[in-house]
């Protein structure tokens, strides 16, 4: 089962509020490249969540893709379903943002 795509833009956006200082001040370079490749997915999944819009079709897309590109760096199935970002993160070997690029 698919993770509904309102939860998709929640955890996408609280990976960011959570964790992108962090990933800034200790220079995890993969997830400083992540945060500034989805420069439009992170603001636009805030937007949805939050009922401030109504994605569009682009705007689903680019949901879309940048979920799967934040499962793919903490190694989750894009496919399965999470309720929230802390049962996101149990789902991956990479427990914390310290480890993306491990394994």
């Amino acid at each position: 089962m698919n993770t509904p795509f309102g939860n998709k833009c929640e955890i996408i956006y609280s990976t960011w509020s959570a964790y992108s200082d962090e990933a800034v001040e200790n220079n995890y370079e993969g997830w400083v490249n992540f945060f500034d490749w989805a420069d439009a997915g992170i603001p636009l999944a805030n937007a949805i969540a939050n009922n401030l819009c109504l994605p569009t079709e682009s705007g689903t897309q680019i949901i879309e893709d940048t979920w799967k590109e934040l499962c793919k760096i903490i190694r989750v199935d894009p496919n399965a379903k999470y309720n929230n970002l802390v049962d996101f993160f149990a789902s991956s070997p990479n427990k914390t943002i310290t480890k993306p690029e491990e394994g």
